[in-house]
């Protein structure tokens, strides 16, 4: 097959234009086309509204807890569910903090 001159100035015009990749003996040029672009995989008002939806939740699950709970008596049960609620709480604390660290919002 023969290139014109379209084609030949064309080529030209993509290696001119496009970003050069830094050596690094890991990555072959094979390798580097081959990797997806980088993106955001999830949009971020569905993970800002599952936030905020948790953080309800919580408020509301730790004032149920604080307001039922007898201070005169505490139950075995009254320390499971407390650890069980510190936990979950620090689990999505946690959760959050790295998400929000580890994506470009």
């Amino acid at each position: 097959m023969k290139r014109s001159t379209e084609d030949i100035e064309f080529a030209n015009l993509l290696k001119e234009r496009t970003p050069k990749v830094e050596q690094n003996p890991w990555f072959t040029r094979k390798v580097i086309n081959r990797l997806p672009e980088k993106g955001n995989s999830q949009p971020v008002w569905i993970y800002t509204i599952a936030l905020c939806a948790a953080v309800v939740v919580l408020v509301a699950a730790w004032a149920f807890y604080l307001s039922n709970v007898n201070l005169y008596v505490i139950t075995v049960r009254d320390i499971v569910i407390f650890l069980s609620m510190a936990s979950v709480t620090a689990f999505s604390i946690i959760a959050g903090i790295v998400s929000f660290i580890s994506h470009d919002f």
